[in-house]
């Protein structure tokens, strides 16, 4: 199912849409998983290690060099499934 509107989509409205699909599950226990989820995603790239969510693409950290304002970035690489989805 992708989301047609251009509005951001929010961590209760994630976590509502996963609750429609498996209502079985539990919402704070559902709410518990995502923060761990992303709290290893962000341990991931602040130590330097590239991400990989299979279906959606790869977050890649990027260093600059000391002679620039930016210190850090993220570089996005597409997974070809996401991108057949996005080009229809």
């Amino acid at each position: 199912m992708l989301i047609s509107s251009a509005k951001p989509l929010s961590l209760e409205e994630l976590l509502d849409r996963v609750i429609q699909r498996r209502p079985e599950l539990v919402r704070p226990v559902l709410k518990d998983a995502a923060d761990i989820i992303m709290e290893l995603i962000e341990q991931s790239l602040s130590n330097g290690r590239e991400v990989s969510l299979r279906g959606f693409g790869r977050l890649i950290p990027r260093r600059y060099p000391p002679n620039l304002q930016k210190k850090f970035g993220l570089l996005f690489h597409p997974s070809p499934k996401l991108t057949a989805k996005l080009n229809k």
